[in-house]
């Protein structure tokens, strides 16, 4: 689970210089892009909200440089089912990459 591997990188580097990005996703604060799922459990998204609280929690008591980026549905195998608009992987890849570069963001949600 990826809270999991964010909070012991955190204890392991709470007082070094490194920077942790999680990859959350929209789908822990907003509805499922197939509307007429959204009423059943859906374990992704109750993992990715767990990651979102544990990203709140940490980002503001931890030394590491905490960074967190929220896509909306990427064009990716997982969703390859999904007929929808979907963000391609390089704008995801180029906004990681602006969060790390930065120092004053902490978090960047994608929408498409």
């Amino acid at each position: 689970m990826q809270v999991n591997v964010l909070e012991e990188f955190c204890n392991i580097w709470n007082s070094k210089d490194k920077t942790i990005v999680s990859i959350g996703s929209t789908v822990s604060d907003y509805g499922r892009t197939e509307k007429h799922l959204d009423h059943q459990h859906f374990p992704y998204r109750l993992h990715k909200q767990a990651l979102q609280n544990s990203f709140n929690r940490l980002v503001m008591s931890n030394n590491s440089n905490l960074k967190i980026i929220n896509p909306g549905i990427t064009d990716t195998k997982m969703v390859s089912h999904i007929e929808s608009e979907k963000l391609s992987t390089e704008l995801v890849a180029k906004h990681i990459k602006m969060l790390i570069e930065s120092s004053e963001i902490k978090r960047i949600d994608l929408w498409t």
